[in-house]
């Protein structure tokens, strides 16, 4: 089965096609492309077929950033689950507009082709219910429980080198979005992110954890609800720190000179280490540390930083591992048409 992947953040969208069996899953091409609304989405749909040529596709695997609380891995996109994705929008106002725009431009480009929506908190599905459980009232429109994300990379880690569920496991990925995930013997335990994507370490433009009185104090403010949600999407995290910079090469490079730019890499690296370290308590210790993502495959600064921090667990491995989020893809979709027959 040849698959072809799309991986749509808010603004960009890695592709690839891949060749798909029960054996595994083979890139036979892979690329990016600008793709913001339904303008770009269409457009950068049309290059990827340029590029593509005559390749055939038989599948199409996309990823959403949120399909539901109990999606599994895969679900068949229909106009009913592709309807239901935005019923969710409100919640995930970065991701979920441009993945659904996407997924309605490969349909029209590609009719007739099934696509498979992959949802990226699957893999945190397992969590002990202690650790998905928020301590609010009975809601009357049903509880708001901590979900987890990142979960398309976290499975793509963990299928590509078994071992890494034996024993105790954090893999952290670290990019403008990061969060970490802790697996004891093959169970994930603990993941930093909640119930949305803003939650756990400071981020480029998020705020990671905060006290909820941080919020009402801005709503009491004056701020609106819109205005405090824009903000904590858009301008906090290392943006807000440095006072205007979410490229984490560009802080590096200033952090010397630049006092600003110094307590946003610093606040990225206590966030890390001081989650690190609270899911080791939940492991009850540490054998393998895994870095992945942009910054975790890029930056050896900031690998040997929050090692250094995480120094007191004396993990056995620590290791650099690149991921494959549409490699992840693939396989969920195959293995969902092939369940299909």
């Amino acid at each position: 089965m040849r698959i072809l992947c799309f991986d749509v953040g808010s603004s960009s969208v890695k592709f690839g096609l891949y060749a798909a069996d029960a054996s595994g899953v083979s890139a036979l091409h892979e690329g990016s492309r600008d793709a913001t609304g339904e303008a770009g989405a269409a457009a950068a749909i049309a290059a990827v077929r340029a590029e593509l040529g005559g390749e055939s596709v038989d599948a199409i695997g996309h990823r959403v950033v949120f399909a539901g609380p109990d999606a599994p891995p895969a679900i068949a996109a229909t106009p009913e689950t592709i309807r239901a994705l935005g019923a969710f929008e409100p919640r995930f106002p970065l991701h979920l507009p441009a993945q659904r725009a996407f997924i309605a431009a490969a349909a029209a480009a590609f009719a007739g082709v099934p696509a498979a929506l992959c949802s990226d908190t699957a893999f945190h599905r397992g969590l002990p219910p202690v650790a998905r459980r928020y301590p609010f009232p009975d809601l009357p429109d049903g509880a708001i429980k901590r979900i987890g994300f990142h979960g398309l990379s976290f499975d793509y880690i963990f299928h590509r080198d078994p071992a890494l569920r034996c024993g105790r496991t954090i893999v952290a990925h670290l990019g403008s979005g990061a969060s970490l995930c802790g697996v004891r013997d093959g169970r994930v335990l603990e993941t930093t992110m909640g119930c949305s994507v803003l939650g756990g370490v400071v981020m480029a433009t998020r705020p990671g954890d905060l006290d909820p009185g941080a919020i009402l104090e801005l709503l009491r403010r004056g701020r609106s609800v819109d205005d405090v949600r824009a903000m904590c999407y858009e301008e906090c995290g290392w943006k807000g720190l440095s006072g205007g910079t979410s490229d984490m090469r560009t802080l590096l490079a200033r952090e010397a000179a630049d006092a600003r730019a110094r307590d946003a890499v610093e606040s990225f690296v206590y966030s890390c280490v001081k989650a690190a370290g609270a899911t080791i308590a939940v492991l009850g210790g540490l054998d393998t540390l895994v870095f992945t993502g942009g910054i975790g495959e890029g930056s050896a600064e900031i690998r040997e930083r929050i090692a250094d921090g995480l120094a007191f667990a004396a993990p056995s491995r620590v290791l650099v591992v690149p991921t494959d989020e549409n490699a992840a893809i693939a396989r969920r979709t195959r293995e969902l048409f092939a369940s299909d027959g």
